[in-house]
């Protein structure tokens, strides 16, 4: 092996190496921000059990005549609980 495939061989290794650790922080912060909901700023955890991502305005329908205690989620702007619940939060984000 010449100086040139060894120093494109072993550039290949480190790159895909990297690209795969980046990869796995990536899932594991979007699985952490799911678990741990925040507004905006970050100053409120959300305490809802579970978190709803209807895709379209049928899926909302349904959802708020199916469950019990919901609210809506919106752009997380609120320095409050006004928009937590004991049940289920909707978001509408799209």
């Amino acid at each position: 092996m010449n100086k040139r495939e060894f120093l494109k061989t072993s550039g290949s290794v480190m790159a895909v190496a990297l690209l795969s650790r980046l990869g796995v922080g990536q899932e594991q912060k979007q699985a952490a921000a799911k678990a741990n909901r925040t507004n905006w700023a970050g100053n409120y955890t959300y305490k809802a059990a579970h978190l709803d991502e209807p895709g379209s305005v049928q899926e909302v329908q349904r959802l708020v005549a199916s469950l019990r205690n919901a609210k809506a989620l919106g752009a997380r702007h609120s320095f409050n609980d006004i928009a937590d619940s004991s049940g289920d939060q909707i978001s509408l984000k799209t």
